[in-house]
């Protein structure tokens, strides 16, 4: 059984019993189907932008790689500038993640906390942290929301599930 598969921009992934699977220009099996990528624990979903991929373990921990263009990989100030991630590379969050989205070039996290945060592409304000910013570097938590359940993210947009099952959407 599929736990979780997700698609973008000549990427594809599922995951199944923990074990990420991964059909990229980026593996060299690109032909062949999909490659199973070792992220050294269990994998519990993955979202996948236009460009860049997101997976979260079981154990809250994130895991970023593909194209970096507006900061959508979440990674700290020694990405900056670097223009594509080909192996899966551990976001230094300082916390747990419940959840993860991505539109095409912003990425959307959900802590087990209920907070949301958010990185990459806001020109259309997909990241929810105002319009003064075109991008954000690395994520910012999107203030004024209740805690959260669940987020999910397409193109410009992005939506937050309160627990209160109310929800908050903004991007355009």
């Amino acid at each position: 059984m599929v736990h979780a598969a997700a698609a973008g921009f000549q990427r594809s992934a599922v995951v199944h019993e923990g074990c990420l699977y991964l059909r990229s220009h980026l593996c060299d099996e690109w032909k062949a189907g999909f490659a199973k990528v070792d992220m050294g624990e269990a994998v519990r979903s993955v979202a996948i932008g236009h460009e860049h991929i997101l997976v979260l373990t079981e154990s809250g921990r994130l895991f970023t790689y593909g194209r970096n263009s507006y900061s959508q990989l979440c990674q700290r100030s020694d990405f900056i500038g670097v223009d594509e991630v080909e192996l899966p590379t551990l976001v230094d969050l300082r916390c747990e993640l419940e959840a993860v989205a991505a539109g095409e070039f912003h990425s959307i996290l959900l802590t087990r906390t209920g907070r949301v945060l958010a990185s990459g592409l806001n020109r259309q304000g997909q990241l929810g942290i105002g319009m003064d910013t075109g991008m954000q570097r690395f994520p910012k938590e999107v203030e004024g929301l209740p805690p959260c359940v669940a987020v999910d993210a397409s193109f410009n947009f992005t939506l937050a599930l309160d627990g209160d099952g109310k929800v908050w959407s903004w991007g355009a």
